[in-house]
């Protein structure tokens, strides 16, 4: 499977995990960290740059519109750039 894959920031949020799968915070942040060991394997493979950070701590204000939520979460980012020549 190829993954179209662009230069720039991409972020893999467990609560987009818990909440679109319904499935338990501790599946969730394995599933996030699953499609980011995956995405990053593919741009490599592809001759990216693949750099991987985490943001700790991170609230989720709102739910929707005017819903509040309140929930705290670690978010995985990767950040994707060409590879340079040496």
């Amino acid at each position: 499977m190829t993954i179209a894959i662009d230069p720039g920031q991409y972020s893999f949020d467990p609560l987009d995990f818990e909440d679109n799968n319904s499935v338990p915070r501790e599946t969730a942040v394995k599933q996030a960290l699953a499609a980011r060991a995956v995405f990053v394997k593919e741009a490599k493979k592809q001759g990216f740059d693949a750099r991987m950070s985490t943001l700790t701590g991170q609230l989720k204000k709102y739910k929707s519109f005017g819903v509040d939520d309140g929930r705290v979460r670690n978010v995985y980012y990767v950040k994707i750039s060409l590879k340079v020549a040496a």
